[in-house]
């Protein structure tokens, strides 16, 4: 009974979690909530270990939950830039279920963000066996991590294909929208840098997709102050007069939907 109320609570936790980590700025009280959940799922081990018992008795849902908390708070932490951190409790949730694709894609993204692309490369080339196949949200995670690998194309792939059976496209914007910060230059900024229309066109998607969730929204009302800062980047050392305007329709994207030029959701 004991073990049951801590996966409940802890699966409440971590569901809070999950919507707390999608909201602008929602990073510190997501972190909160999963940390919450990592310690009372990880309290109920130590209770086990106590009686004598070993780490893989420990129910298997609760195993999963406690992984699935371990990676959201990994995933939480590369957000704002704690990569080590991140690394950390990838691989600790990689211990718990060393077949989880999402530990083993989140432990090379840190490595590779760390510097450590080769070794980063190396495993997930390990698990691209022949025949083996990803479903949606093991792409996603496989696309992230070789983004961060330095290898658009295959990241396009992994992102791509889970767009095409259903998936959530926010992710596909991001990867493009790195692509288009790399290829943006002092000469060309929004559709006149190839990729650029992919970028909308996914994050589009997603927020029809997910109505109440703002990321892709919120990524689509700063893409609106593009070209204020291009220019300021670029041309100028002052901020340009259209910027004034930038920031309200910024608020009338989040508040109304994709209005301007990108059309409703």
């Amino acid at each position: 009974m004991v073990a049951s109320l801590a996966h409940s609570e802890a699966l409440g936790l971590i569901e809070q979690a999950e919507i707390y980590g999608v909201q602008p700025g929602g990073q510190k009280p997501s972190l909160k909530k999963v940390e919450q959940a990592i310690s009372k799922l990880a309290s109920e081990k130590e209770a086990l270990q106590a009686e004598g018992e070993e780490e893989k008795q420990m129910a298997p849902a609760d195993t999963a939950l406690l992984s699935r908390a371990l990676c959201l708070c990994a995933d939480l932490h590369l957000q704002v830039g704690r990569t080590q951190q991140g690394q950390g409790l990838y691989a600790r949730a990689k211990l718990l279920e060393p077949d989880s694709l999402r530990a083993i894609a989140g432990y090379a993204q840190a490595q590779a963000t760390l510097g450590l692309v080769q070794q980063a490369r190396d495993a997930l080339v390990e698990q691209e066996k022949p025949g083996k196949t990803f479903n949606v949200t093991d792409s996603i995670y496989l696309g992230k991590a070789w983004m961060a690998a330095g290898d658009d194309d295959k990241a396009l792939a992994f992102l791509k294909s889970a767009w095409s059976r259903g998936g959530d496209s926010y992710e596909l914007g991001m990867a493009h929208l790195k692509t288009y910060l790399k290829k943006r230059s002092s000469s060309a900024c929004n559709d006149a840098v190839d990729g650029y229309k992919n970028m909308i066109s996914s994050f589009k998607d997603s927020a029809r997709l997910n109505r109440k969730d703002p990321q892709a929204r919120y990524k689509m009302a700063l893409l609106q102050e593009e070209p204020y800062r291009h220019k300021l980047l670029y041309q100028s050392t002052t901020l340009p007069e259209p910027m004034l305007n930038a920031q309200e329709q910024l608020s009338n994207v989040m508040l109304s939907g994709l209005g301007g030029p990108f059309g409703k959701a």
